[in-house]
């Protein structure tokens, strides 16, 4: 597994159907989800908005405002996915699937997210359909043909 490319079909069905319980806040994250999404971040402490909070979303940062702001977050036993918006020129929606154990938490997978996801619920059904990695691995296919 890797941080980019598509994860083996067994795994997305395995995190697809996982039960996954809705996260609002980081600081309602998971220590080793926390942990992980930091380091994922290159930071050393977790720093990100949380959706209704005030974030540097363009390209000129705003003192003391995070860069990245958290839009959803589907924190499960084995698995975890967020999705996060960073700021910038162009702002861009990640999205990042997490392997759990007992004790830590590693990223498996960083793709692009999707704009028109618009709650926590339609995240969690995009999740259960496959569609947030999906199109990030069609996507893929296309560049990798030049079509």
């Amino acid at each position: 597994m890797s941080r980019s490319g598509t994860l083996p079909p067994a795994l997305l069905q395995e995190v697809e159907r996982q039960s996954f319980n809705l996260v609002a806040s980081p600081s309602g994250l998971p220590p080793d989800i926390r942990s992980a999404l930091a380091e994922a971040l290159a930071q050393s402490r977790l720093v990100i908005a949380a959706p209704s909070e005030e974030w540097s979303a363009g390209c000129l940062v705003r003192p003391g405002a995070p860069r990245q702001r958290l839009r959803f977050a589907a924190v499960g036993e084995r698995y975890s996915v967020l999705e996060y918006e960073e700021g910038g020129f162009v702002p861009v929606c990640h999205v990042l699937v997490f392997g759990r154990n007992s004790k830590d938490a590693v990223l498996l997978w960083h793709g692009h997210g999707d704009w028109s996801i618009q709650t926590g619920e339609a995240f969690l059904g995009a999740l259960r359909r496959g569609e947030l990695w999906r199109e990030t691995i069609r996507g893929m296919d296309r560049l990798e043909r030049g079509t």
